[in-house]
């Protein structure tokens, strides 16, 4: 997710992800448990979003099942930016599933919106 992305993953650690030099995600890494689940906040810095940096929070717990993984992703605290929030999980996650079984999810329309759009 972005062309630059920092995630440090320890309790304390810093979340980071440029979209683009204009769309910036920042937080803090709250838990790890090693193969299991993470929790940071997140949030978008700049702008008039009502999600600014650390003020919502994400979840994201793998599960075994049947030799695959079962990836649960719960963002919460959204301050009534759900729908635009789904919106983009939708996307990334998209990508992240192409990526995952080797293929090539291309250029990231996102972070690279065409000229004259």
């Amino acid at each position: 997710m972005g062309h630059l992305c920092v995630f440090e993953p320890f309790e304390g650690g810093e979340s980071r992800s440029e979209i683009n030099d204009n769309i910036v995600a920042g937080g803090k890494v709250l838990e790890v448990v090693q193969d299991k689940k993470i929790i940071y906040t997140f949030g978008w810095e700049g702008g008039e979003n009502p999600v600014t940096v650390g003020s919502s929070r994400v979840e994201i717990t793998l599960e075994e099942n049947d030799g695959s993984t079962l990836v649960e992703l719960n963002h919460t605290e959204l301050k009534g930016a759900v729908e635009e929030h789904g919106g983009g999980w939708d996307h990334y996650l998209s990508r992240l599933a192409i990526a995952a079984t080797g293929g090539d999810a291309g250029p990231d329309p996102v972070a690279n919106p065409p000229e004259n759009a």
